[in-house]
């Protein structure tokens, strides 16, 4: 018999050649909390974002967001987003002091 390669085994080879050529999906994007989402839209000043996420889970804007207990206004205004602050303001966000 001859040195060559079978044709089971070419069939093979070229089932093999054919799976790594195609191409695959794209990962699926993991999707993320309200609370994620929020903690985003508050912390990089994006209001309209916010506002509708606290239209849509309005009690979100009362809850600690973060591991450090921070909640929406604290992180807004910490941030410097004055815009941010003022809607959750606007919206009723619970104000207290500590001291």
């Amino acid at each position: 018999m001859g040195g060559g390669v079978t044709k089971p085994r070419q069939e093979e080879q070229g089932l093999r050649k054919q799976a790594s050529q195609r191409q695959l999906p794209p990962p699926k994007k993991k999707q993320k909390s309200p609370k994620a989402l929020l903690i985003e839209a508050v912390s990089l000043g994006k209001e309209k974002e916010a506002s509708a996420l606290l239209e849509a889970q309005p009690e979100l804007i009362n809850e600690s967001l973060d591991a450090d207990g921070m909640r929406p206004l604290q992180i807004a205004a910490r941030a410097g987003h004055f815009e941010v602050t003022k809607t959750l303001l606007a919206k009723g966000t619970r104000v207290t002091t500590s001291r």
